[in-house]
């Protein structure tokens, strides 16, 4: 079985709760993408197959993305080009899903629910609808897969549902959907000289107009804190009475 995650390197622009040994200063691996790196390796270590890691970012996020390496993965692919810069979730998926096609076999796409900078929760979807495949979001657990099916459960506003879908597939995974896999000092000092391989748009051959800022029908304008403010008022049992009535 081929497995491709797709991750994202995130500006550290926020407090993190908890020490993580996936950052390095101002840059980090999504939190929610290492869980889907997570399921990936859970997958290969049940039922065998091959692990890929593969992102969009400039080639300063190498270091990080190696990361993934030093969890288990197979190999980890960055995709850097000046001609990417200003990609929106379209070109970006885009840009994924011609790499995928071109040069990667995949039975299964794993991303994550989501990203800290964005929040849109786009990209899976719009890898699927690019390449044509069935797409289930919010999966919070994989019951089954085969080499020709895969069966989850995944949240929706009505509860859980349980899906079956023919390989391949893409699907996006909950923060909560498996514990955390930690580096072992071995795997780190194994692997402290892996690079991971980069393709740029050489290698993709995509219409400059169609990929980056060019290609992108959305432009981020600004971002900003929200300021929130809380207020207290005590009121009286009169008060209490004349609201209600």
């Amino acid at each position: 079985m081929n497995i491709v995650v797709c991750v994202k390197a995130v500006v550290n622009n926020r407090q993190m709760s908890s020490q993580s040994l996936y950052k390095l200063p101002g840059i980090f691996i999504n939190p929610y993408d290492i869980k889907a790196v997570h399921t990936a390796l859970n997958l290969k270590e049940k039922h065998g197959g091959r692990v890929t890691v593969i992102s969009m970012a400039p080639l300063a996020a190498k270091n990080v993305l190696k990361k993934a390496k030093y969890l288990g993965v197979d190999e980890v692919i960055l995709l850097s080009d000046n001609a990417f810069a200003g990609s929106d979730t379209y070109a970006t998926a885009k840009i994924i899903s011609h790499a995928l096609n071109k040069n990667l076999i995949y039975d299964l796409i794993i991303c994550g629910e989501k990203t800290l900078d964005g929040e849109t929760g786009q990209v899976g979807g719009s890898i699927a609808a690019s390449l044509n495949l069935p797409y289930i979001p919010y999966v919070k657990m994989i019951k089954d897969i085969s080499s020709k099916n895969i069966t989850v459960i995944k949240k929706s506003d009505y509860g859980d549902v349980v899906l079956e879908a023919q390989l391949p597939v893409v699907i996006t995974v909950k923060k909560d959907i498996c514990e955390p896999k930690y580096i072992s000092l071995r795997e780190l000092v194994k692997y402290k000289d892996y690079e991971p391989k980069v393709w740029n748009n050489k290698d993709l051959s995509l219409e400059i107009d169609s990929i980056g800022l060019y290609g992108s029908p959305t432009q981020v304008v600004a971002t900003y804190k929200p300021v929130y403010s809380s207020k207290c008022q005590f009121i009286t049992e009169r008060e209490i009475i004349e609201i209600l009535k």
